[in-house]
């Protein structure tokens, strides 16, 4: 029982490192800080059109990194709860920042973006 007491707090610390790196890495910010364009956007950009909501969020989940924490589908990892079932409202004030989210707010992000990364939730199997 007393290596327990040892180690929980150093695994404490061990997620919370993983969890700011992943937020560190999900920057998708040009060289002045500034947002460059948005994953949904920069996947209508690549396809030609404007593609589906879920095809937009698909690609929004991917480029921000969201799987590491919350899975593939979003149900959910060892670092991460399920997001699966959150409404668009619920899911952009986790990524801009106005509720906690420890994996850090989403640079320029906007209620677009909530709402296809809420079809793609919806739509994942």
């Amino acid at each position: 029982m007393n290596r327990f007491r040892t180690i929980a707090p150093l695994l404490g610390v061990l997620a919370l490192i993983v969890c700011l790196s992943c937020a560190s890495s999900r920057q998708s910010a040009g060289s002045s800080g500034e947002p460059t364009a948005t994953a949904a956007e920069e996947a209508a950009t690549d396809r030609g059109d404007s593609g589906s909501p879920a095809e937009a969020g698909a690609a929004f989940y991917a480029a921000n990194g969201c799987s590491s924490c919350h899975g593939t589908t979003g149900s959910g990892a060892m670092q991460g709860p399920g997001i699966r079932g959150d409404k668009a409202a619920d899911l952009l004030s986790f990524m801009d920042g106005s509720a906690m989210h420890s994996g850090g707010s989403v640079k320029g992000v906007t209620a677009a973006d909530a709402e296809n990364l809420e079809a793609f939730l919806s739509a994942s199997p």
